[in-house]
């Protein structure tokens, strides 16, 4: 599913470019013309990246990113503005704005900008899930037992955590599906790649419900 952009705009010239260059990039878009049409958009859409217009009818841009922060938390918002001063640009940034385009906008630096915005947005994620996984024990909390072999176990998944991606050599039939399944889950973000034989290699989503044997 390609990222979601909202942009908040009144000038309908301009809202409607960014809109169509940002779509023929690959992305998807809506647009809101005042700041109480984006806070209802990002209620119900939950956008990967907002941008918001800081001179806007009505709701003005630093009310709506303040308000944008309790309706979708996890959008990043990227303010814009013809009337560019180093007072504004640090009231966005304190309002917690991830970056901001002075007018008239150059697209291609828009879209460098929303294409840096959802990289920032994925390594949060990630970091809230591995802290999260973190606080509660992480997925070797779920392996029963206290035999040597399985505390080797629970040590090696932990070994595991930090690299970019897992060989997985062999799972036998006698229950290393679940161990398969732990190994993937403590990855977090990152792959593991199971490698029956030389000839071929399955690539295994963390997510991955079953490991197929060889």
């Amino acid at each position: 599913m390609s990222p979601l952009i909202m942009v908040v705009e009144d000038e309908t010239i301009l809202g409607d470019s960014i809109c169509t260059y940002l779509e023929h990039h690959g992305y998807s878009t809506v647009v809101a013309r005042s700041g109480e049409d984006g806070l209802r958009l990002a209620e119900e859409g939950n956008p990967d990246v907002a941008l918001v217009d800081i001179r806007l009818p009505g709701l003005d841009g630093l009310s709506a990113l303040r308000k944008l922060r309790d309706v979708s938390a996890g959008t990043e918002v990227i303010m814009m503005t013809a009337h560019a001063s180093v007072a504004s640009a640090v009231d966005a940034m304190k309002a917690g704005a991830f970056d901001y385009l002075t007018k008239p906008l150059d697209l291609d630096e828009v879209r460098v900008v929303v294409d840096k915005a959802l990289a920032h947005q994925r390594m949060r994620r990630e970091l809230n899930y591995l802290k999260a996984r973190e606080e509660t024990g992480g997925h070797t909390a779920a392996i029963v037992g206290e035999s040597q072999p399985i505390r080797v176990l629970r040590q090696q998944i932990d070994r595991i955590a930090a690299l970019e991606f897992v060989f997985v050599p062999h799972l036998a039939q006698h229950g290393n599906q679940v161990d398969g399944i732990n190994i993937i889950d403590v990855l977090g973000p990152r792959m593991a790649v199971q490698l029956p034989g030389l000839s071929e290699r399955l690539m295994i989503p963390r997510k991955a419900q079953q490991v197929p044997h060889p």
